[in-house]
């Protein structure tokens, strides 16, 4: 009886310090000393994608990085020194000066086709019936396939989640 509660109580401390590690995995350091964070950005910004962040740095420079859109808004937590904890930064759009969140292309408002403020319905359509067709749209250059005519003035109100994405 003893061997078994020591056997299940070690596998317990194992199994605790195997999730357990110094720093995160987008982490990395550089020769100089300096720590770089990869962010995952996506929204309203010219190039979606995985960026390299020196610690130090806010989310405004990290954004910037990736170029915000005229439509973009800069999400609230700009000012905030990057330091791991946010990993993907979704940037928000506005229409007329209406501040929206952008939307998941793969999410449950496109698939089950439900309006989303911002978007005209025929937009969601088009995005729903490319998914049932083809499966997850990975980057935006699948999305353009998706949205045909409606891509210039809609790209930006949708994000690939970082699960799905795959460079273009």
């Amino acid at each position: 009886m003893k061997n078994k509660f020591l056997i299940v109580l070690l596998s317990i401390v194992i199994l605790c310090l195997s999730a357990c590690s110094p720093l995160a995995p987008e982490d990395v350091g550089e020769p100089g000393g300096e720590v770089l964070h990869t962010l995952y950005i996506c929204g309203a910004v010219e190039t979606d994608g995985y960026f390299q962040i020196a610690s130090g740095n806010d989310y405004f420079f990290a954004i910037n990085q990736a170029v915000l859109l005229p439509q973009g808004v800069y999400p609230d937590y700009v000012y905030r020194i990057v330091d791991g904890q946010i990993a993907t930064v979704i940037v928000p759009f506005h229409v007329d000066g209406v501040k929206y969140d952008s939307i998941n292309v793969n999410g449950m408002f496109v698939l089950a086709r439900l309006p989303v403020d911002g978007v005209d319905e025929q937009v969601i359509n088009a995005l729903a019936d490319y998914i049932e067709q083809n499966g997850k749209i990975s980057n935006r250059n699948e999305m353009k396939l998706a949205l045909g005519n409606f891509y210039n003035d809609n790209y930006y109100k949708f994000y690939v989640s970082e699960g799905d994405y795959e460079i273009d």
